[in-house]
């Protein structure tokens, strides 16, 4: 557990929805059951780009698209890939469906991997029998009850940081953050930190808080903690 004393500041500002978007080339990501990325594609809007996609796609036999807003601004590609006899569904164009892939797979994959080491084989498959469903349905839960802002670059999620706020005891806490492996040590946890913080701080909370592992794994977590001003003290579970 981490904690850090909150001293209002009227220039003390936070931004809702990260960065704003442009317009980039359209991506593709092909994911197995467990939400695992196998493997991307980046390409540009044109007249090839159903052959391309199909193309790329080949290799996996059975498949399934998920076109964002198939109904909407995604209509035309998901009416192409339907005419090349690919099967299709809708899923809503927001962040939180691609903060929850993020959020339940690839920024806790190292986590759990420490943990691995720490307990060894036997302890950690009876106390994670399957993590990655048990970290999607956390992640889930944080998502539907507290405030969660996102980073976005180039389209994509790179972070988010989920808060909760108790401004009867004037306390608030970071739930949850997460960082895409291949977008660390690029600041974003730090700046996620401080956004948190700097709203705490505009709801007129005076304590910040954040429970972090004392493994490995959390090492980068404790640093941005203790950069940001947090103390840090022990508990047991």
């Amino acid at each position: 557990m981490l904690a850090r004393r909150l001293c209002r500041s009227p220039s003390a500002r936070s931004a809702r929805s990260g960065e704003r978007r442009r317009k980039r080339p359209m991506g593709a990501v092909a994911v197995d059951d467990n939400e695992v990325v196998l493997e991307e594609l980046r390409l540009r809007a044109s007249t090839v780009q159903v052959e391309r996609l199909c193309e790329w796609a080949g290799r996996f036999e059975k498949r399934e698209w998920a076109v964002e807003s198939a109904n909407g601004l995604g209509y035309l590609i998901a009416q192409q890939l339907l005419a090349a006899g690919e099967t299709v569904f809708d899923v809503p164009a927001v962040l939180a469906s691609r903060v929850r892939l993020l959020g339940s797979i690839r920024a806790w994959e190292p986590v759990f991997s420490s943990f691995e080491q720490v307990l060894g084989p036997d302890l950690y498959r009876r106390l994670y029998p399957d993590w990655r469903s048990q970290q999607r349905a956390s992640v889930e839960q944080a998502l539907a009850s507290n405030e969660t802002w996102v980073r976005v670059a180039e389209a994509q999620v790179t972070g988010f940081v989920n808060v909760i706020f108790d401004a009867g005891e004037k306390v608030g806490e970071i739930h949850m953050i997460a960082v895409d492996p291949r977008s660390q040590r690029r600041g974003i946890a730090t700046d996620l930190t401080e956004l948190a913080v700097a709203e705490m701080t505009r709801r007129g909370l005076t304590l910040a808080t954040v429970s972090t592992g004392g493994d490995p794994g959390h090492a980068p977590a404790r640093r941005t903690y203790e950069k940001a001003g947090f103390a840090s003290f022990p508990q047991m579970l």
